[in-house]
Formats: C-alpha cells, sequence, structure tokens
C-alpha cells in the first residue's frame, strides 16, 4: 500500500509540473506579444508625432515660402532652407494643386509609416 501512495504521489507531482510548464509558457509568450505590440505602438507614436510636427512647421512656413521652394529631399532626409527637418525619410513626393500643397512622405524607424501632409496654401 506504500508503495501505491508513493506512486500516486509521483504521477501528481509530474501533473503539476507538465501544467506548470504549460502555463509558464502561454504567460511568456503572452508577455512577449504584449510587450511586440507596445513597442510597436511606441514607434508609431514616435512617428505620427514626427509628422505632425512636420506639417505645423510647414504650416507656419508657408507665409514665407509660398510654394515650400525651400524644402528638399536628399539622401533619406528632407531638408527645408538646408537645414534638416525630418531623417529616416524612405520616400518624399511634393504635389502642387491649387491652394493646397500635398507632400507624401514615407518615414522608417524599425517600423515603416506614410503618411499624406495637406498645407493649405495661403496665396
Amino acid at each position: 500500500m506504500n508503495i501505491y501512495k508513493k506512486s500516486i504521489s509521483l504521477i501528481e507531482i509530474l501533473f503539476i509540473l507538465i501544467i506548470s510548464s504549460v502555463l509558464l509558457l502561454s504567460i511568456s509568450n503572452i508577455t512577449l506579444n504584449i510587450n511586440q505590440k507596445n513597442n510597436n505602438d511606441y514607434l508609431k507614436n514616435i512617428l505620427k508625432i514626427e509628422f505632425e510636427s512636420t506639417r505645423l512647421f510647414l504650416q507656419k512656413k508657408i507665409a514665407i515660402d509660398k510654394n515650400l521652394s525651400n524644402l528638399s529631399y536628399l539622401n533619406k532626409t528632407l531638408y527645408y532652407n538646408n537645414n534638416i527637418l525630418v531623417k529616416n525619410v524612405e520616400s518624399f513626393l511634393k504635389t502642387n494643386s491649387n491652394d493646397i500643397i500635398i507632400l507624401n512622405i514615407c518615414l522608417k524607424n524599425k517600423i515603416q509609416l506614410c503618411q499624406d501632409i495637406r498645407i493649405k496654401n495661403g496665396i
């Protein structure tokens, strides 16, 4: 009878170890996924802040430079009046349309995010 109790106890311990291992792996996987999502959200928000600050800066400068002719793109960097405005620019396209200037900018900082920036031209 004593051997029977010992074998049951060993089976219980093995069962608990298996369940604990599965739970630990599941929790680790969930934690990793949450961490990756938070990191991606953080990077997206940083890029959105860069887009918004660029839009606000150019909106302010449109009164001086009516068609943003001082805006240039070279070597993955966007310049205004030969000063760095935005780095890590993957692609840049400027379109003039009547009273609106449309800038299509793609930024890359581990993730890539593209946005159209529309600036009302006050001509």
